[in-house]
């Protein structure tokens, strides 16, 4: 698959989940991906190569559990620095996203009762697990 293909996959995705392209192309991530990039005193130009990484787990096209191992052949740094990296992402990055999608489902379950008392609760994680099935992945420490 070429780099516009793959792209192109992306934008599908992200255009497919709002809410999850919003987060793969804000400024916040943009800004905690610098800081990473800096606490572990790696060159800048690794931004776009790591950004790409973040971007394919939170299109739900690579597991979670599969990001260091990732990152430690895109950037081409040590297993150790590698999982140090995926563990600042997961914790600073995707843990608060999966808490947002959290409020998010909560307020529209209320919503769905509220305008239909015997309708069934919508599971976004659960949908988005079971669609994908690489969420349920983690971090190797």
């Amino acid at each position: 698959m070429t780099r516009e293909e793959a792209q192109q996959k992306l934008e599908e995705r992200f255009h497919e989940y709002p809410f999850l392209g919003n987060v793969a192309t804000g400024t916040e991530l943009q800004e905690r991906l610098v800081e990473i990039l800096s606490v572990e005193n790696l060159d800048p130009t690794f931004y776009g190569l790591l950004l790409t990484e973040v971007q394919v787990v939170l299109a739900l096209y690579a597991p979670l559990g599969e990001l260091g191992k990732n990152i430690e052949k895109t950037l081409g740094v040590t297993p150790e620095i590698a999982r140090r990296i995926a563990s600042f992402i997961e914790i600073l990055i995707l843990e608060p996203v999966l808490d947002d999608l959290r409020a998010y489902e909560q307020l529209w379950n209320e919503e769905l009762k509220k305008e239909n008392p015997a309708e069934t609760t919508h599971d976004t994680l659960a949908t988005l697990k079971e669609s994908s099935g690489i969420l349920s992945g983690t971090v190797p420490t």
